[in-house]
C-alpha cells in the first residue's frame, strides 16, 4: 500500500512550507539578488551614483521579503494551499483508476464512487458558504482531499489483501486435502502437508474478514461525512471553521489510520 506522508498537512507544515514561498517571492528576492550581486561590484569600481542606486534595489527587496515573511502570511499559505490541493487532486483521480481496473470486489469499488460524491457534495457546500479563493475554503477542501486519501489507502489495503488471496490456490487445495483425506493412514510426511493445506486455507479465509473490516470501516466514514454536511454553515466564523476542521480529524480516525498519517490540527 503506498503511503506518502506528504499529503497529510498540519498547520505547522504550513506555516513553514508558506513561508519558504514568501522568502523566495521574485517581488523580494531579485532586488536583493540584484542588489547583492551589483553594489560590491560598483563599490570596487568606485561608480557611486550606481551603487546608491544598487544599495536601494538591494533595500527594496529587504523591505519585501519582510513584509511577506510578516505581513502577507495568509496570501501565501492560500498559495501553498492550492498548490497542494492541486496536487492531492491529482493523485486521487490517478489512485481511483487504477484502483478500478484492479479491484475484484464489487463493494470496494462502489465505496470509491461513494467516496467520490461525497467529495463533489462538499465541494458543492463549501461553494454556498465560502469563495474558492479564499483561506478557508482552501483549508477545508484540502483536509477533505486528505481524508478523500485516507479512504483510498484503506482501499488499497483490500487490493492488496485480494492479491495475497489470489496467490491461495483455494480449488487445487481442495483437491488434494480430499486426496490426503481419502486414505486410511496418513505418513507423517503427509500429516504435515495437510495441516499446511488446511492452514493455507484458514489463512485465505482470513483475507474475506480483513477485507469486510475494512470496507465497515469506511462505511463509518462515510456516514461521518454526511454528517459533516449538516454542520457546514457560516464558516466563515472562525469558531464554525474549527468546528469542520475537527470533524474532518475525527472522519481520520474513522478510517482507523496510524497517528503519523492522520490530520494533524497543531
Amino acid at each position: 500500500m503506498k503511503k506518502d506522508n506528504k499529503l497529510i498537512l498540519s498547520d505547522d507544515k504550513l506555516k513553514s512550507e508558506s513561508k519558504k514561498i514568501a522568502l523566495t517571492n521574485n517581488l523580494g528576492m531579485l532586488p536583493m539578488v540584484i542588489g547583492a550581486c551589483g553594489a560590491p561590484i560598483l563599490f570596487v569600481m568606485e561608480q557611486m551614483i550606481l551603487l546608491y542606486g544598487f544599495i536601494g534595489v538591494l533595500s527594496f527587496g529587504v523591505v519585501a521579503t519582510i513584509i511577506n515573511v510578516f505581513f502577507r502570511t495568509d496570501s501565501f499559505k492560500k498559495t501553498y494551499l492550492e498548490k497542494h490541493n492541486k496536487r492531492m487532486e491529482e493523485e486521487a483521480k490517478k489512485r481511483r483508476m487504477e484502483l478500478r481496473e484492479e479491484l475484484s470486489s464489487e463493494a470496494a469499488i462502489n465505496q470509491i464512487g461513494a467516496f467520490e460524491r461525497k467529495y463533489d457534495h462538499f465541494k458543492v457546500s463549501l461553494n454556498k458558504e465560502l469563495s474558492p479563493s479564499s483561506f478557508s475554503y482552501q483549508r477545508l477542501l484540502g483536509a477533505f482531499d486528505q481524508v478523500f486519501l485516507l479512504g483510498l489507502d484503506k482501499i488499497e489495503k483490500i487490493l492488496d489483501y485480494e492479491k495475497n488471496q489470489n496467490t491461495i490456490d483455494e480449488y487445487t487445495i481442495l483437491r488434494e486435502i480430499e486426496v490426503l483425506k481419502t486414505k486410511v493412514t496418513l505418513e507423517r510426511h503427509e500429516e504435515v502437508k495437510l495441516q499446511g493445506l488446511q492452514e493455507r486455507l484458514t489463512l485465505r479465509a482470513g483475507y474475506d474478514d480483513k477485507i469486510s473490516e475494512i470496507l465497515a470501516q469506511n462505511e463509518m466514514a462515510l456516514t461521518k461525512m454526511d454528517m459533516l454536511q449538516l454542520n457546514l454553515t457560516d464558516l466563515h466564523k472562525p469558531k464554525n471553521m474549527q468546528i469542520a476542521m475537527e470533524e474532518l480529524a475525527s472522519l481520520a480516525t474513522a478510517l482507523n489510520f496510524e497517528e503519523k498519517n492522520a490530520i494533524r490540527l497543531d
